[in-house]
């Protein structure tokens, strides 16, 4: 595989992951529901996944493809780090 279509892939598979979890916390919190913090969680561990993967693939680090990657990694980052103080809500019996 080359490194182009390597680097394309992970692309779009992080990328469609992201906009899925995304998606799915939008709908919970649009029914009036908590968003799920175990996607939260996935998606600050891809916004780490996002930080690291311009050097595991050998990118040079002056490109703007690698800054992009690390901006979305913070980010994302970011979001999963706050989703920690999410309360749940305990079912009442």
């Amino acid at each position: 595989m080359e490194f182009g279509d390597t680097m394309g892939f992970n692309s779009v598979v992080v990328g469609v992951t992201l906009a899925l979890l995304g998606g799915y916390n939008y709908a919970r919190r649009a029914g009036e529901r908590l968003g799920s913090v175990a996607a939260a969680g996935f998606v600050g561990l891809l916004g780490l996944w996002l930080l690291v993967s311009p050097w595991l693939f050998e990118l040079d680090p002056d490109a703007a493809v690698a800054w992009n990657y690390v901006a979305t990694g913070v980010l994302a980052l970011y979001s999963g780090y706050e989703a920690r103080d999410t309360d749940v809500e305990t079912p009442t019996e």
